[in-house]
């Protein structure tokens, strides 16, 4: 068949200018997946995302999920929106994992509590609390370098023999003179933040530059135009959502600054210049004050900023220049010293690098403050305020952790920055001791007893050992409550309603009716998981706070003494070396379950659902963070809908979104609502999209995840907003242009109208022989017009001529249902555009 020829057959079968956009979740799904074809070709993006169809003519449209399946007359066009590529590409994207602290406290303010508005007193404060937790967090890691720099290789490896396995021997022969020793030990947070600058600039040139083309049909309004410039918070309707790369650029700046700052401190405590002290104080002061300012966070350029900033780069350059000119002529120069104190031989009064520890221990005093008045405000702004009302069917939606998980958030990335740059001092001074990368759990229990470990350090291991075990006490309870409320019944009137009828024997139908209630709980457990995050979220807290007080009663402590008297039950050698080896296992175990997940799709797919809904969210809090792929997906899908729009005036689009993609489709209606408001371009047709476009759901995350700890964003409020803008124009009472899949057996998606999924006794629509026509579903109750679900698994008995009971779907191939209830939808939504256009 000729290229001709194929388009003919294509356009007889479809709708004429109808798309299917489908838009995938999380794990990076490729194309070929996505679209259901073996042969794809991509028509738009690049090799990171991109559009693609199916290459053969006869499959670009999807009438049917078997090619023995009843066919939907004139199906749209089949397209797919691959953006697997932006999270889930090449193996070194699992050093991430590593700033995974980062990540935390970048989305701690967007799951604040929607009791106050965008302008609110509250709001900016949980802004403000957030962002300087932020810089304290990047404190915290360049603090982690310079211990493993300047600390361990060039203080504390200086006279002695202890490093001989691992250094280099002209580092152990010759003894470097301290002031070369210092030199050498600063390049390695030198090191570190120039790589979280090259890395955040580029990921920044991929992703947070990249702008909607809808040029062809709008006005577009320049950034420092646009009256959300200098706003706290802009919305998901606000075109300024997605173009973040001044304000990320000027965050990058200060935290860059900062943590020179912090190196320029490490080098200026054990010198005769400590009068430069003056220059990162002043710096630090710098950083707190512009970070509570709108102009300098907002989206709108500033001159005074950019001064500011050539000032503070300028106090930086000259501050090195000195030190760097005073530690090598003292290098070189014989009986020249610059240094006050230098390390003495073997560990008799050794106290570490001068003023390290207390750097460390003040860092996280404040780390701990900011946390304790991030919780009081998220307190206080979830009580005393106002929650929005909205009407319909989205009223009963509630935040989750009680509106707090902007609290939780945030402690969760404190607690597990500082497990993690425990872990890389840990693990390093193992390292220059042993010479291993793998090291041996004795090797790590004796770190206290040749190394110098600043007590902070040692405390945040000893805290990390009690809140595993809290983790595993935790976990079994939780395991416990899960099994009881699994052996209550409640669940056979859905499996009655789903699988009417039944054959077999009676154990055979009993032992089906149990695998198919298993996967049922399976699919209600993340609705109990506030039961165990919660407690956890407390027992971190409760943990953090005793050893909190009991690092301020014994600071000057040794820290052999400092074990003894924190737990007297046990043995403070077999403590110590528990509390370390866990943190170092946790985080090499985090980085190989990381390079693991980009190799295994099974692994990608757990991993993905953390990562994916974490890093959808711009840097505005944390600018060195894991870049906000919704930067490139969001102007992605507005240009590639509103091009498909504008050059076929009388065409459709339905959006058919599956888990994280309903999420980055939600948010790319709110952004084409917005452009379809904007001025027309002088001379052309003013031709709106929003009208002409549809919405299909399945694995949908909208209220089960998103609307509960992002309410800000996707509460009551917003689904209701979006609803709206998916009805045809005027007539609210109408069935809105937007169908929604669900199964009970789905973990992470459900309904969008209500939810959690409940077990009733309704009739939901009950899946046919293959062969058979699917027909319109049998609905009952409220909104069943565009709930639709399915019985999973999707049949009670087995096949004829095979030997195994047909398994569950859960999250998974909605388009391979052999109800064919996915194509049905689609050309549901597309009839209703034609009608409403009609």
């Amino acid at each position: 068949m000729s290229a001709s020829e194929g388009s003919e057959t294509v356009a007889h079968v479809s709708s004429a200018g109808a798309w299917e956009l489908r838009v995938h979740g999380v794990s990076g799904t490729p194309p070929e997946d996505l679209l259901d074809r073996p042969l794809v070709e991509q028509i738009a993006g690049d090799k990171i995302a991109g559009f693609y169809v199916p290459r053969l003519p006869d499959e670009r449209v999807d009438a049917a999920p078997g090619i023995f399946a009843p066919r939907q007359p004139r199906p749209p066009r089949l397209a797919g929106y691959s953006w697997g590529g932006l999270t889930s590409g090449s193996a070194g994207r699992a050093f991430w994992l590593i700033l995974l602290p980062f990540t935390f406290i970048n989305i701690a303010p967007r799951a604040r509590p929607p009791t106050h508005s965008a302008t609110g007193a509250f709001t900016w404060l949980i802004w403000y609390l957030c962002r300087l937790l932020a810089l304290t967090l990047t404190v915290m890691f360049v603090l982690a370098a310079v211990g493993v720099g300047e600390d361990l290789i060039a203080w504390q490896c200086a006279g002695t023999s202890d490093c001989v396995k691992s250094m280099p021997n002209w580092v152990i022969e010759q003894n470097l003179p301290i002031e070369r020793m210092l030199l050498v030990g600063a390049l390695v947070p030198l090191f570190f933040l120039l790589a979280l600058w090259r890395v955040s600039a580029r990921t920044a040139n991929s992703y947070e530059r990249t702008i909607a083309d809808v040029a062809e049909y709008r006005e577009l309004v320049p950034a420092r135009k646009d009256p959300d410039t200098n706003l706290l918070e802009v919305g998901l309707d606000s075109r300024l959502m997605w173009r973040n790369a001044d304000p990320v650029r000027r965050l990058r700046a200060v935290h860059l600054q900062c943590g020179f700052a912090v190196i320029i401190w490490s080098l200026v405590a054990p010198t005769d210049s400590r009068w430069l002290a003056v220059a990162p104080a002043a710096i630090v002061i710098y950083t707190v004050i512009v970070l509570g300012s709108r102009k300098f966070t907002g989206h709108g350029s500033s001159d005074a900023w950019r001064a500011a900033s050539r000032v503070v780069w300028g106090v930086l350059i000259i501050s090195v220049a000195w030190l760097v000119v005073g530690l090598a002529r003292a290098s070189i120069t014989v009986d020249a010293k610059y240094v006050r104190s230098a390390p003495g031989a073997g560990r008799i009064g050794y106290r570490g690098l001068p003023l390290f520890d207390a750097t460390v221990l003040v860092d996280a005093a404040v780390a701990l403050g900011l946390i304790v008045a991030l919780i009081v405000v998220v307190c206080l702004a979830a009580w005393t305020g106002t929650a929005p009302v909205a009407g319909g069917n989205h009223a009963d939606l509630k935040p989750g952790l009680f509106g707090l998980a902007c609290a939780a958030f945030a402690s969760l990335g404190v607690f597990l920055a500082a497990a993690f740059t425990s872990g890389i001092y840990i693990y390093v001074a193992a390292f220059l001791r042993t010479g291993s990368l793998k090291p041996k759990f004795e090797d790590v229990s004796k770190i206290y007893h040749t190394v110098r470990v600043p007590i902070t350090v040692a405390t945040a291991t000893l805290a990390y050992t009690f809140a595993v075990l809290g983790l595993l006490v935790l976990l079994v309870i939780w395991a416990v409550a899960v099994g009881i409320r699994w052996l209550r019944p409640g669940r056979d009137a859905q499996l009655n309603s789903d699988y009417p009828v039944r054959a077999g024997k009676a154990s055979d139908v009993t032992a089906r009716g149990n695998q198919i209630r298993r996967d049922m709980l399976w699919g209600a457990l993340v609705d109990k998981l506030p039961w165990l995050v919660g407690p956890l979220v407390v027992t971190g807290l409760v943990i953090v706070a005793v050893f909190a007080i009991q690092l301020g009663l014994h600071v000057h402590t040794p820290i052999e003494d400092l074990f003894g008297t924190a737990v007297g039950w046990t043995s403070k050698n077999f403590l110590s070396g528990v509390g370390a080896y866990l943190v170092v296992s946790t985080l090499l175990g985090l980085v190989s379950l990381g390079a693991i997940a980009f190799r295994v799709p099974a692994t990608r797919r757990v991993v993905g659902i953390l990562w994916d809904v974490a890093s959808f969210w711009p840097r505005a809090s944390h600018p060195l963070a894991p870049p906000c792929y919704a930067e490139r997906a969001v102007p992605d899908l507005v240009t590639f809908i509103t091009h498909h729009r504008v050059s076929e005036p009388d065409g459709s689009v339905v959006i058919a979104a599956h888990s994280q993609g309903t999420v980055i489709s939600a948010a790319t209606m709110f952004q084409l609502a917005a452009f379809d408001e904007a001025p027309a371009v002088p001379g052309k047709a003013q031709l709106k999209v929003m009208h002409r476009l549809a919405f299909l759901s399945f694995g949908c995350v909208l209220r089960r995840l998103y609307g509960r700890y992002f309410p800000v964003y996707f509460g009551p409020d917003q689904l209701a907003k979006l609803q709206t803008l998916l009805h045809p124009a005027g007539q609210l009472d109408e069935q809105p242009r937007w169908r929604n899949l669900w199964r009970y057996t789905d973990y992470l998606g459900g309904q969008v109208t209500t939810g959690p999924p409940q077990i009733s006794p309704t009739a939901p629509i009950a899946l046919t022989p293959p062969g058979t026509p699917p027909a319109e579903p049998p609905f009952t109750g409220p909104n069943v017009d565009w709930e639709w679900h399915a019985p999973d698994p999707p049949r009670f008995d087995r096949d004829d001529g095979d030997t195994t009971y047909p398994a569950a779907h859960r999250h998974s191939d909605f388009w391979k249902d052999q109800s064919g209830y996915f194509q049905l939808a689609v050309k549901s939504l597309v009839d209703q555009i034609e009608k409403g256009a009609g």
